[in-house]
């Protein structure tokens, strides 16, 4: 299990303004770009951005990409197409922030479905100065693969920030001959009462997607609504005829409906509804200091231990490190050249390189890993919480790390009594946890298991009509979308 999953001590744990001022407010000025400014330990989840971003590409890419190549309308295929954006985005919140990945850092994660196939996730940070972010993730049984790049810059506004995104995801249907250009990699994103006050945070911005061979398009928009992260989108046919509208909540349920009926709606996506596949991870080789496991290691382990001095120190060897590489290749007359990246500088992405698709082999990873190393908090050596402690996520995603086995079928009796016990006892726990928030302030309570559900299905085929508790989250959406 991803430890963006676990919700420990770290996360929780408050910050004082006192502390903040000594350590970090104290830098700040109005308009400052937050990005060349060192985060004390006490503002950090103790994981990369890299791992943040592998996690929410990779949780449902194996069961949506299957969606996709499966859909025959390609109208249809466009709102699955969203429905895939979509469920890359959750409910933010600003306490803590990742780890900035440092040049050079590579992250790598697999998904294993037995109905949708295998994924495979990697993350390489292709520039430090300004930060930028390359991403490939290839789902290998489906022909579909998606490339981004994200770069970002964070401004400080007295009790306010604003992060400002650049960058183009791309996602191909390769047996479609079908390329689907995302304006943004992500959306931008707005934080109201950074120091005084209560939090609010919130994805602000609109994303254009287009398809050149099919002619379609759709405006994503993303705003405040109150206290809710509201979105909406319309999706248009060449001739601008709109063909379906959506609306909804960011992080939370997203309705759709056919622009000239608006009681025909349905439920594109939801967290309780979503299917997570549980994220496979194996320990970074020891000679690979670039990996981000490797590189943070003893920052996390400090984090989690909430001795923060020590992490700050850990940060700041870290930060050296980095620091002292690329003097010596400045002074050797060498350029960074990215790993797993190369840049179109026709479109600006960063593409991946395929001829190391060998060296994210899954198969050979699996067969040189330890098997108690394949989730990260075991790779590095930190403890999880116990799962009273732990989020709660859907039952799909349950067992998370009982998948630890050779066979590839995540059989817990492939490991000693003692995990596979803890592993059980967190399975079961999950499986109570039915309930969780969408950050709208409605709670979700749908089952499951009593879902209709198909990795084949249209975007008609997920669920039935809303109950009339799932009507209150549509109330205050946009014009001309449903309001209950």
């Amino acid at each position: 299990m991803s430890l963006v999953k676990v919700q420990g001590e770290w996360l929780e744990k408050h910050i004082s303004i006192i502390g903040a001022a000594k350590s970090f407010i104290g830098q700040l000025r109005f308009g400052q770009d937050m990005t060349k400014v060192s985060m004390p330990s006490m503002f950090l989840r103790p994981y990369s951005f890299l791992e943040l971003i592998g996690y929410r590409a990779a949780r449902c890419a194996a069961v949506d990409s299957r969606r996709l190549k499966s859909t025959p309308d390609p109208v249809d295929r466009m709102v699955n197409m969203i429905r895939m954006y979509l469920n890359g985005l959750d409910h933010e919140e600003f306490e803590k922030k990742p780890y900035n990945p440092v040049l050079g850092e590579v992250h790598r994660c697999w998904t294993v479905n037995s109905d949708a196939g295998r994924v495979t996730y990697v993350g390489e940070q292709v520039s430090h100065h300004p930060p930028v972010s390359a991403w490939a993730l290839i789902c290998h049984d489906s022909g579909v693969r998606q490339m981004a790049t994200l770069g970002f810059s964070v401004k400080f506004h007295g009790n306010s920030a604003s992060i400002t995104t650049k960058g183009v995801v791309e996602v191909e249907i390769v047996d479609l001959g079908e390329v689907y250009t995302f304006s943004k990699a992500l959306p931008n994103v707005a934080v109201k009462n950074v120091i005084f006050g209560t939090k609010h945070v919130y994805w602000n911005d609109t994303v254009k997607v287009h398809c050149k061979k099919t002619g379609l398009s759709a405006l994503l928009k993303f705003k405040a609504k109150g206290s809710r992260n509201a979105c909406s989108a319309t999706v248009t046919t060449a001739s601008k005829e709109v063909m379906y509208k959506l609306s909804g909540t960011t992080g939370g349920r997203v309705y759709v409906f056919p622009a000239k009926s608006k009681k025909e709606r349905v439920l594109l996506t939801s967290p309780t509804l979503r299917k997570e596949d549980p994220i496979l991870y194996v320990a970074p080789a020891k000679d690979d200091a670039l990996d981000s496991f490797s590189i943070w290691l003893d920052v996390t382990k400090e984090i989690c231990a909430d001795n923060l001095d020590a992490a700050d120190e850990a940060k700041r060897l870290v930060e050296q490190g980095q620091r002292e590489r690329h003097a010596a290749k400045v002074e050797s007359g060498q350029e960074h050249v990215a790993q797993f990246f190369k840049l179109n500088t026709e479109t600006n992405v960063w593409e991946f390189r395929d001829e190391k698709l060998k060296d994210l082999s899954y198969e050979e990873a699996l067969a040189n890993a330890d098997e108690d190393s394949m989730t990260p908090a075991a790779a590095i050596g930190v403890s999880l919480p116990t799962a009273e402690t732990m989020t709660a996520v859907p039952s799909s995603a349950a067992g998370a790390e009982g998948v630890a086995s050779t066979s590839g079928t995540g059989d817990p009796s492939a490991t000693g009594d003692g995990e596979r016990t803890t592993r059980h006892a967190r399975r079961d726990t999950f499986k109570k946890l039915q309930k969780k928030d969408d950050g709208s302030g409605v709670e979700e309570s749908e089952d499951e298991s009593t879902a209709s559900y198909s990795t084949t299905a249209t975007i008609t085929d997920d669920i039935s009509e809303p109950s009339s508790d799932e009507e209150a989250d549509t109330e205050g959406s946009e014009e001309g979308c449903v309001i209950a």
